[in-house]
């Protein structure tokens, strides 16, 4: 079960350090703060592998010195640790003061990983996977794990004060809910490193080592490895997820405004925006919106002074109640502007003059849902068939005045 997770989060590791990776040369990033990014999760994935409990047993055949892949392991660990503290650095500090920092932390780590060698050599062991059961009496390997954990730890806190700057400075929804999950994968490895210290302190001072040591140290590091990791997919994976939902629903937005766009683009070419390079669907559908409402601007002058009273009218003949009246109103006053406008028929001297369309909340989201739903009654709605007949034979009969 061990080997699984690890590898597991071996995979898991790689798969974001490359996704990075790719964004980072896309984005021609020169910010060496993404490159310890990526650096961090390849040690991570590395570590989980080196350290997983089949890869030591495979190793103790041929290691030159019992224990030296272990030691590698926690080495690699110690290594991404690093890397934490260079992300920190160059997120905080001018590029300057950060280099300097990242080298003093590099000098530590480096002290740390060769202080440990020095205690492995002379704690004189042999090959255990309960590595921390056996020797945890030994006074060299207590000194090496303390090394181990108290860097670990440093390293989780370090890592959890960058993830909460973040998290309390990014709008994105989705980035936020990966953050969090980090930030709890950090928690999760300080708890890691309080049981390291928990079970060293019991195993100095009870003749009874602690039960199952191996199995909580593993399960509690490769969840705090894993959680770090998945919050670091969740945006990916939000965002790939997401992209052909909005896709789709901006393609539904663009079906469901098309009847009405449509007819009053045919009427009145010149509301046509021009383009806008990489502008997005969303802004498409706020583009088709705009030009509606520039449409209906300039078709206030064509309607009909008793259209408005009639549409009203017809609705509540049709049994059509609340807001959907004003939705059928606003569709049937367009319909009859562009048949009035077609003939080049002006009921008004004056756009100013005639009676404002519905007036939205100023949102550009709310008034997008309600000219689809002006739209729907525009293309199927018998109130605005009727009314849109009656205008053509109003205008057929009478004899306004033409511009």
């Amino acid at each position: 079960m061990i080997d699984s997770v690890k590898y597991a989060v071996c995979a898991l590791c790689l798969i974001i350090a490359i996704s990075k990776g790719i964004q980072h040369h896309r984005r021609k990033d020169t910010n060496p703060a993404s490159c310890y990014a990526i650096s961090c999760f390849v040690l991570l994935g590395l570590a989980a592998v080196v350290i997983a409990p089949s890869t030591l047993r495979f190793a103790s055949a041929f290691e030159p010195l019992p224990n030296l892949t272990r030691w590698l392991g926690n080495s690699i660990v110690i290594a991404a640790g690093w890397c934490v503290f260079a992300i920190l650095a160059y997120t905080v500090r001018d590029p300057g003061n950060a280099r300097r920092l990242v080298i003093r932390h590099a000098t530590a780590a480096a002290l740390v990983s060769t202080s440990m060698g020095v205690l492995l050599i002379i704690g004189d062991t042999r090959f255990t996977a309960e590595f921390v059961t056996v020797y945890g009496n030994s006074l060299p390997i207590t000194a090496y794990l303390v090394l181990f954990s108290a860097y670990c730890a440093s390293a989780f806190a370090a890592f959890l004060a960058l993830i909460r700057r973040y998290s309390a400075a990014t709008p994105e929804r989705p980035l936020r809910i990966g953050l969090n999950t980090m930030m709890v994968g950090a928690f999760a490895g300080l708890l890691w490193a309080a049981w390291k210290t928990v079970v060293l302190v019991v195993n100095r001072i009870s003749p009874q080592p602690v039960a199952a040591e191996a199995l909580i140290t593993a399960l509690l590091s490769s969840t705090a490895a894993a959680l770090i990791a998945i919050g670091a997919v969740i945006p990916l994976v939000i965002r790939y997820i997401g992209a052909p939902i909005r896709r789709a629903r901006t393609a539904r937005y663009d079906r469901e405004l098309t009847p009405l766009w449509r007819q009053v683009h045919h009427a009145l070419p010149e509301i046509n925006l021009s383009p806008i390079e990489d502008s997005g669907d969303e802004f498409s559908i706020y583009r088709r919106v705009i030009e509606i409402r520039d449409a209906n601007l300039a078709l206030r002058a064509h309607c009909h002074p008793q259209l408005r009273r009639w549409a009203t009218d017809a609705a509540h003949h049709h049994g059509i109640t609340g807001d959907q009246v004003q939705v059928v109103v606003e569709a049937a006053v367009t319909a009859g502007a562009i048949e009035a406008h077609a003939v080049g028929v002006r009921f008004h001297t004056a756009p100013s003059t005639a009676e404002a369309s519905h007036i939205g909340a100023g949102d550009l989201s709310a008034e997008r849902d309600w000219l689809i739903r002006v739209s729907r009654a525009f293309a199927q709605d018998l109130v605005v068939q009727q009314i849109r007949q009656r205008v053509r034979e109003e205008l057929g009969s009478a004899a306004p005045e033409k511009r």
